[in-house]
């Protein structure tokens, strides 16, 4: 698989956003930033996070509906615990 469509030329993808953030951060570390342009990189990373955040969490409702049965159960919860819903877990 390639990496994360955008969904249109404006949109960012989840990849875009990581990178856009990775490089906000690296900036953000090396503290040689004024402190009204540190505060723009700080705003701008927590937006991104945001961004990518709801991407993930769309993601994982999808996920959720493929694995999810007929009655609605989902198979495996995401976090690998065991479902509640069945007495063997699966």
């Amino acid at each position: 698989m390639g990496s994360a469509k955008k969904t249109d030329d404006k949109t960012p993808g989840f990849d875009d956003l990581l990178s856009e953030l990775d490089h906000v951060v690296e900036h953000l570390e090396q503290g040689e930033l004024p402190l009204e342009e540190a505060l723009e990189k700080f705003e701008r990373g927590v937006t991104l996070a945001r961004q990518a955040e709801r991407i993930l969490g769309q993601a994982e409702k999808r996920v959720e509906v493929l694995l999810s049965t007929k009655e609605g159960d989902v198979l495996a919860p995401l976090d690998g615990a065991p479902d509640r819903g069945t007495a063997d877990g699966l």
